[in-house]
């Protein structure tokens, strides 16, 4: 049994692609393969490589395992409260909602405009709803079942990092394996 980890896809389905076409035909039965996170953002085809992954999930004899990225963490919680920009504004999130809804790309960048400064300085919605609308369930669901950590044999695998001194991983804060330690 082998484990494979691959990070930080950033929205770069081609990379992703080349990157498969090398590794799946030496995945088989009983072997891992961990994506590290940060799938979205900064690239032009977020859409696509979330696609090419859960396409992976059903054709592949190998467990396909998705950690939970800073850049997921903050798209998951924007979803949740439409005055959170963190996501927007911290992480190159627009490639990410042109992929998925241009309309929805051009509306918010608009709404961006029309605010300038307020968006910092007041707590104002931004209609995301555009976007989170035009995401298919099922990749939403993908989304929301991200792990923050997956241990198997060979290692554990997080997005940001661990702390050897600091215990057991599993007790360890949450945002230290997205974001890293401080």
């Amino acid at each position: 049994m082998t484990v494979f980890a691959i990070g930080d896809i950033h929205g770069n389905l081609r990379a992703l692609d080349d990157l498969l076409d090398q590794v799946t035909s030496a995945i088989g039965n009983g072997d891992t393969l961990v994506f590290l996170g940060d799938y979205i953002d900064r690239g032009p085809d977020s859409k696509g490589c979330i696609d090419r992954i859960l396409d992976l999930r059903r054709t592949t004899r190998a467990q396909v395992v998705g950690i939970l990225g800073n850049h997921e963490q903050w798209m998951l919680e924007t979803s949740r409260d439409f005055m959170r920009h963190s996501w927007l504004l911290g992480m190159e999130a627009m490639p990410t909602i042109e992929s998925y809804a241009p309309q929805a790309a051009a509306k918010i960048s608009e709404c961006l405009a029309e605010l300038g400064p307020r968006i910092i300085l007041e707590k104002v919605q931004l209609p995301y709803e555009l976007f989170f609308d035009a995401v298919p369930a099922e990749h939403m669901a993908f989304f929301s079942g991200l792990r923050a950590l997956f241990r198997a044999p060979e290692g554990v695998f997080v997005h940001g990092g661990v702390d050897p001194a600091n215990g057991k991983v599993e007790a360890q804060p949450v945002d230290h394996l997205i974001w890293g330690v401080e």
